[in-house]
């Protein structure tokens, strides 16, 4: 854990290279070339342009060129009072305009004096050819005089600093908007160190300790950091309607609306904060102009800024999950969050470069040229990114969500390298890029380490004859030997059945050493089709297929550091709380004073049956197990469903194995009281209690109020962990 810990300045030091790789436009030797270029320019000079470019009178006619380069001279030795190396520096940025500068006229009477200005040495020269003819008396010659001028001249002093003051407030903006996009990858890399830290303490069972401070961070669990934000629920998708619009959304935790708001925060202070304004207007024609420029170019780096930490957050091989100990689905709600600031940032910027563009006229021009159509092309694929990835959709066409995610993805990195092709700020979208293959790298590492395996397929049935459970049981054998699950690990799994080879879904593995093991509780889409394959190919129920593993993914528990520990599970959930519960046999077995309950809800005795290999370690344990039935059976009826029927040897074992676990295993109808049961072992100050719980999304939500309630009021130190994930 601490080698992981250490991993996190790594990744500050990457984003800080991240910045390094950008180049740096606020330069005072640039802004000379620019400032004292653009002034240049307009002066009347007696040369006709037969190019498109506008700075071909300064690259083509030599007493312009000697204005240009005099002025430069003077703003960087008088103005800047800067060194010789900083002129010399000048030179690249003087070679790099004349490059861009369209030669057309080839038969002209003027040379061509840019074809040849190629070293350091002919830039000296033209500086001293163009003093032998300065004429000073026209050092005040206003932009657009009639007269054209033959020779070099003088550029003022007050004139130079105008212009250069102009240069560097719109240069300083853009290196400042892109400071404050690595501030934003900054704060989610210090939120995720500290995560760390607090997680390796918590791993090391400081968190356990009973010390001077555990009442204060026992309130600050209970209050900031394991409530929902609203109502209660977070596991639960929140469902309404207002004004005649239903809606549906799946709310972060607590604690990730905390790391959201500060944030949204920060975003909107680095939104607003530190503009420096031309007060001459030299570039724009109002100071509201400025603004206008300057928030379009803020908004549009911002949203670039935001790629890196988007891609990192959206993979499976995230390296903040296993140091932070939050779960895939907290990542996800960031990355959803961010890609809304983001989309947020893009509409910004387009309207304020729309409104730029309309005050000087420039619109039907712009919208022709590619930047603009391939930022428009962005902008729609950013938005129909979003309202893609509404809750509803991902709720009832998961698949054909991801499809469409995917590819709209690919369009908008393609729409976006296009849109800044030729005005920088690509290294945002390279780094994402980075980010992403290497993740796709490792998947498929993951999945060629695991290889092609057989897996045996097994049914369970409920009373009316319904598939209810899918167990899928994978060999280990020598080759897997070294591939292990620890307790509550999960991995994406990919059944290789021709109609959905390509589709993967998290299930929690439980590893016993020989064999792998996964539950299945079908649902619909992959689950279904899964269930119906096997009805349809099986024989009895079973069938052998072919499939790989992704994974495993997800952290360990620090459950040996509790006194008490009580894993709740509901539904499919029993496998992460069933894992753990065997993982801390050991534990138990050696301290008398370490209690281990398992509290298992079910509708009825059949999700015993797919559990019942791992179900029967705990037999003559000091682990309790105890089942709750929501669904009543009279004492007739489980008699009765007990029998074994011995025309069917399938029915004949599963019902045999479920009599040996009633035999030890409690059976209780109705709903457990929870809080009763943790308020039970929260009497005595001197011992810790974990509860870790994984069910249905209103189980969860209540487990986890009742727990914050006792975080924030009890003495005992509390310990909340929660295996159910939802995105």
């Amino acid at each position: 854990m601490m080698i992981a810990v250490l991993i996190v300045p790594f990744c500050m030091g990457l984003t800080l290279a991240l910045q390094g790789g950008f180049q740096k436009r606020d330069v005072w030797e640039v802004n000379a070339v620019m400032s004292c270029g653009t002034y240049v320019t307009r002066l009347g000079w007696e040369y006709t342009s037969m190019g498109p470019s506008f700075y071909e009178p300064i690259c083509n006619y030599e007493p312009a060129m000697g204005t240009w380069v005099g002025c430069i001279h003077d703003v960087i030795f008088e103005d800047r009072k800067m060194d010789a190396r900083a002129f010399e520096r000048s030179f690249n940025a003087v070679q790099k305009i004349c490059k861009l500068v369209s030669f057309t006229n080839t038969t002209s009477q003027f040379p061509m004096i840019a074809d040849k200005f190629t070293n350091i040495t002919e830039f000296y020269q033209t500086l001293t050819n163009a003093s032998l003819f300065l004429n000073n008396n026209r050092s005040d010659r206003p932009v657009g005089s009639i007269d054209r001028l033959t020779y070099p001249i003088t550029i003022d002093e007050s004139i130079r600093t105008k212009n250069l003051f102009a240069y560097h407030a719109h240069s300083y903006n853009l290196d400042r908007s892109n400071t404050f996009g690595a501030v934003i990858n900054y704060y989610f890399l210090i939120v995720m160190a500290l995560l760390a830290i607090g997680n390796f303490f918590n791993h090391i069972g400081l968190d356990q300790r009973r010390n001077l401070f555990f009442k204060f961070f026992n309130k600050i669990k209970g209050s900031y950091l394991v409530p929902a934000i609203f109502k209660g629920k977070h596991a639960q998708y929140l469902r309404g309607k207002k004004f005649c619009v239903s809606y549906c959304a799946l709310l972060p935790s607590r604690i990730e609306f905390i790391i959201l708001l500060g944030y949204a925060i920060l975003h909107t202070v680095l939104l607003s904060y530190d503009y420096i304004i031309d007060p001459n207007n030299v570039l724009f024609k109002s100071k509201n102009l400025q603004l206008v420029r300057y928030f379009a170019d803020r908004t549009g780096i911002l949203a670039f800024a935001h790629f890196p930490i988007i891609i990192i957050f959206s993979t499976r091989n995230n390296i903040f999950e296993s140091l932070t100990g939050l779960h895939y689905s907290s990542f996800i709600a960031f990355h959803k969050w961010l890609g809304r600031f983001m989309t947020l940032d893009a509409i910004l910027h387009s309207v304020f470069y729309v409104i730029y563009s309309l005050c000087y006229h420039t619109f039907e021009n712009s919208r022709k040229q590619a930047y603009w159509q391939f930022g428009t092309f962005a902008i729609v694929a950013l938005i129909s990114i979003c309202i893609f990835s509404l809750a509803y959709m991902r709720i009832h066409y998961y698949e054909t969500f991801l499809i469409l995610h995917i590819i709209l993805a690919v369009l908008l990195f393609i729409c976006c390298w296009k849109h800044v092709e030729k005005i920088g700020w690509g290294q945002w979208l390279c780094f994402a890029i980075f980010f992403w293959v290497v993740e796709k790298l490792t998947r498929v590492y993951k999945l060629c380490t695991f290889g092609v395996r057989t897996a045996k397929l097994k049914l369970f049935f409920d009373d009316v004859g319904a598939p209810e459970y899918v167990q899928v049981t994978i060999y280990k054998g020598e080759k897997l030997k070294n591939w292990n699950a620890k307790a509550g690990q999960y991995g994406f799994v990919y059944f290789l059945i021709p109609r959905f080879f390509w589709q993967s879904h998290p299930f929690t593995i439980e590893d016993d050493g020989d064999y792998l093991r996964i539950v299945i509780r079908p649902k619909d889409g992959l689950t279904n089709k899964l269930v119906n394959y096997v009805l349809k190919n099986g024989v009895d129920g079973e069938m052998s297929v072919w499939l790989s593993i992704e994974g495993p993914y997800g952290c360990s528990l620090p459950l040996k550091h509790y006194d008490d520990v009580i894993l709740v599970s509901g539904g499919s959930g029993i496998p992460g709380p069933l894992a753990h519960a065997i993982e801390c046999l050991p534990m138990v077995k050696t301290s008398a004073s370490k209690f281990v309950e398992l509290v298992i809800i079910a509708r009825d005795t059949n999700i015993l049956k797919a559990y019942a290999k791992d179900l029967l370690k705990l037999k003559n344990s000091p682990v309790t197990v105890t089942l709750y039935l929501t669904t009543k059976y009279n004492n007739h009826r489980i008699q009765k469903f007990d029998v074994p029927d011995s025309s069917t040897p399938l029915l004949q074992e599963s019902s045999s194995m479920l009599v040996e676990l009633l035999s030890f295993i409690p059976i209780h109808y109705g709903r457990p009281n929870i809080a009763k049961i943790i308020d039970g072992h929260c009497k005595e100050k001197t011992r810790s209690l974990a509860v870790v719980t994984c069910g249905p999304p209103v189980l969860v939500d209540n487990i986890r109020s009742h727990c914050a309630e006792r975080m924030a009021n009890s003495e005992t130190t509390i310990g909340y962990f929660e295996e159910f994930q939802c995105w």
